[in-house]
């Protein structure tokens, strides 16, 4: 007991003392570089995202300068983009360019542009120094307070990783940064406006988002400079980069008519021979840092994510609960080194606790969180080295304590050992005879694997070849075990597969221990092929394969969804030609009722007409369709509808037409039938129920009662029929061919007369037919 009280005491002597000498080296300054190389691998593992479509970027880039023929640009040209953005009526300007001094020609035109433009911002260098002094804004955007500051703030290291909301001038008046100002008239349209909800703590609060100002000692800063009102940038890493546009387009009218409406614009300038570039965490070389106003743009973009969608800001842990974090990484490495006594065990289980909190840093800050990892590790391996150290130190004065011991009973434990071995020895006989047997269980079931014919191999937790069978061998176009065996598994592919397969597969293989998929493997002599692999982890940490060649397969499923696709294809060629042949044969009847004068002739070719009409609609709709074999009736219904009143010449300002029509999809002789039933009852509506000009309403229910039946209401509020007329016996040819139709449909009609004429039908849902 006492031995346990005193192994806990060294753990907790072990963790403090290891915390406090990575504290020390941390708020000396001396992690803090490693520090930002970590946040930097974290916004480059973190997975792209669309661009901001609110953002454009009118960039001025060699090709610009050298189109226009002077820099600075004239006024007079600015002038003409200015005019020409203004016209699509973009929400705000920004005019990422000093222009405090004219620029001939064209200036007096350009200081009424500013004075005409409310929604125009231009940038001032507010914090100068020896390098780049301080730079006034344009003198008329100034008295307009349409100003914004263009400074950033720079890590020791160059980089971006701080971006400034505002920041006090000479005369300590608040001056909003660019990108901040531009969210602002943005967010203003969508009645979002900043609020102060703590301002002791300066916490400000815009839409979703909540603003508070980074501290001198947050994330994996150490007494950092703190002027103005500063967060850590969040930056997009946009699929295809920044929505841009060249300055020649603007002026040359070659940008879409509606390209700035409702948006933020910035102009800037983008040629790489004025040095106007900064590296963010994206930024690896020169070609991928970004220009001014693409940075000025970038904060324009996270504040209204963060303030319309609710994109996370990266917010940072207190210094306290950092000084938790930290020592209970400590003490879990103390610990690890007294459970793991051997370096080997714990190196292993360092490494892995250490690939955790690597993994569960880089998931907090997809959420939005900057936790300091580098320190962690630190007091983690540190504490699991030093609690090793001093258990095997403990352990060898315990063994010399021991052998001491021993060298005192050494005859009985001669006596001892002789006996023991003596035992052994028959132990081990047995176990001879035992390992015999199961090597020739193993020889068997080997001989089986190399009779199959997939390929098989297992490798070791390092990813190389233990064992390969004679088909994994001739899959990959190898004759002997000895070329593979000890070279991992990455030789059987080109590295953009092997990429893939460290990317999308080992994360959902890792964590569920098996899978099944497709992988495109490398020949020994460079060909490729498909093949469909199996892969388990087995209790030893290696990796068992199963791979078999699948390429013939997948040429078959090429080839058959090809066929699939002309199929479809001569199917819509068919409704195309059925629905052209039917509207040929509606403009005949339309021909031929211009020489008939006698009314009742004139009426039946229009009903036939309809008739047909509402055919080839149906025709039309499912060629229109992405389905081939089933129609959306609510639309039919609606265009059938509509072309009955136009024949009829009926305006549906007299009357009103309702449709209450639930998603019913209907296939092609079900849909047909439904329509000349439908179009009979509207045709017979707009003739008979609403004499003269009086006005009405026809209403149309169609929906589903049951998993199999459709019930259509049809229903005017017309004249009506007669009291004395029986409605049962009325036997006109509009009503037998609704009778004959639901008779088709095999289902039930139901009519009524009672303030105009209710027609009641249902019939049993048509079975969906598979297309092939």
């Amino acid at each position: 007991m006492k031995q346990k009280i005193w192994q806990w005491r060294g753990v907790l002597i072990t963790a403090t003392s290891v915390w406090l000498a990575v504290m020390l080296m941390r708020y000396a300054g001396g992690l803090q570089l490693l520090e930002w190389v970590a946040f930097d691998q974290f916004f480059l593992l973190r997975p792209m995202e669309t661009p901001d479509p609110r953002i454009v970027i009118v960039t001025i880039d060699e090709s610009d300068i050298s189109e226009i023929g002077q820099w600075p640009i004239p006024d007079s040209v600015l002038v003409k983009v200015l005019q020409k953005l203004q016209q699509q009526q973009p929400r705000a300007i920004g005019l990422a360019l000093y222009r405090n001094l004219p620029v001939a020609p064209g200036h007096q035109k350009l200081v009424e542009v500013f004075e005409s433009t409310p929604n125009l911002i231009g940038i001032k260098k507010v914090v100068g120094n020896v390098s780049e002094p301080a730079v006034e804004s344009p003198p008329v955007l100034a008295q307009l307070a349409q100003v914004a500051a263009a400074d950033l703030v720079l890590d020791a290291d160059g980089k971006l990783r701080r971006s400034l909301l505002s920041l006090k001038d000479l005369e300590q008046q608040t001056v909003l940064s660019l990108g901040t100002k531009l969210a602002l008239i943005y967010l203003e349209a969508e009645n979002i406006t900043l609020q102060v909800i703590d301002e002791s703590q300066r916490r400000l609060k815009l839409g979703k988002a909540v603003f508070t100002p980074l501290r001198a000692n947050d994330g994996g800063y150490i007494k950092a400079d703190l002027g103005g009102y500063q967060i850590l940038s969040n930056f997009r890493r946009p699929r295809g980069g920044l929505n841009t546009v060249s300055l020649t387009a603007v002026l040359e009218d070659k940008i879409p008519p509606e390209l700035v409406r409702d948006r933020v614009v910035l102009i800037g300038l983008k040629a790489e021979s004025f040095q106007d570039r900064f590296y963010t965490p994206y930024s690896h070389s020169l070609d991928t840092t970004l220009a001014g106003v693409e940075v000025h743009a970038d904060l324009t973009s996270q504040i209204l994510s963060a303030a319309v969608e609710g994109r996370p800001l990266i917010r940072v842990w207190s210094e306290y609960y950092e000084w938790l974090w930290t020592f209970a990484w400590s003490g879990i490495g103390a610990i690890l080194g007294c459970k793991f006594q051997s370096p080997r065990g714990t190196v292993i289980s360092t490494a892995l606790t250490g690939s955790g909190l690597i993994l569960g840093a880089y998931l907090l800050f997809l959420a939005g969180w900057w936790i300091v990892v580098v320190p962690s590790l630190l007091c983690l391996s540190g504490a699991a080295i030093t609690s090793t150290g001093y258990i095997l130190w403990e352990n060898l004065k315990l063994s010399h304590r021991q052998l001491a011991d021993y060298a005192r009973t050494l005859e009985q434990k001669v006596e001892a050992r002789t006996l023991e071995l003596s035992e052994n020895n028959l132990r081990l006989q047995q176990e001879i005879h035992e390992r015999r047997l199961a090597e020739a269980e193993i020889q068997r079931q080997l001989t089986a694997i190399e009779a199959t014919l997939d390929g098989m191999a297992i490798l070791n937790q390092e990813g190389q070849y233990i064992y390969l069978n004679t088909a994994h061998l001739q899959l990959f176009g190898y004759t002997s075990p000895a070329q593979l065996v000890g070279k991992t598994w990455r030789e059987l592919y080109y590295p953009e597969e092997v990429e893939r397969i460290e990317r999308e597969i080992f994360p959902f293989f890792l964590q569920s221990k098996q899978w099944r998929g497709e992988t495109t493997g490398k020949r020994r002599d460079g060909s490729t092929f498909q093949e469909e692999v199996t892969l388990t982890v087995l209790e030893d940490g290696g990796l068992a394969c199963v791979c078999r060649d699948i390429t013939e397969r997948k040429l078959y499923e090429a080839q058959l969804q090809a066929s699939l696709q002309e199929k479809e294809l001569l199917l819509k060629e068919v409704y195309h030609r059925v629905k052209n042949n039917l509207q040929v044969i509606t403009s005949i009847f339309s021909l031929q009722s211009q020489y008939i004068e006698e009314p009742q002739m004139l009426s039946i070719l229009t009903e036939c007409q309809n008739r047909i009409h509402s055919m080839a609609l149906i025709h039309q709709k499912l060629y229109q369709s992405d389905s081939l074999t089933q129609i959306d009736f609510a639309d039919y219904i609606e265009s059938l509808a509509h072309q009955l009143f136009v024949s009829c010449n009926v305006s549906p300002n007299r009357i009103l037409l309702k449709l209450k029509v639930t998603d019913v999809s209907l296939n092609l002789d079900t849909a047909i039938l439904c329509g000349l039933l439908i179009n009979e009852l509207i045709s017979n509506s707009l003739k008979h129920a609403f004499p003269g000009q009086t006005s009405g309403e026809i209403s149309i229910n169609f929906s589903t009662n049951s998993e199999s039946k459709l019930n259509l209401i049809f229903k005017d509020n017309g004249v009506g029929l007669p009291a004395e007329l029986d409605i049962q016996q009325i036997n006109s040819l509009g009503l037998r061919l609704v009778r004959a139709l639901t008779r088709q449909l095999k289902g039930k009609l139901q009519m009524h007369s009672n303030n105009g004429v209710l027609f009641q039908i249902e019939f049993p849902k048509p079975k969906e037919r598979r297309r092939f």
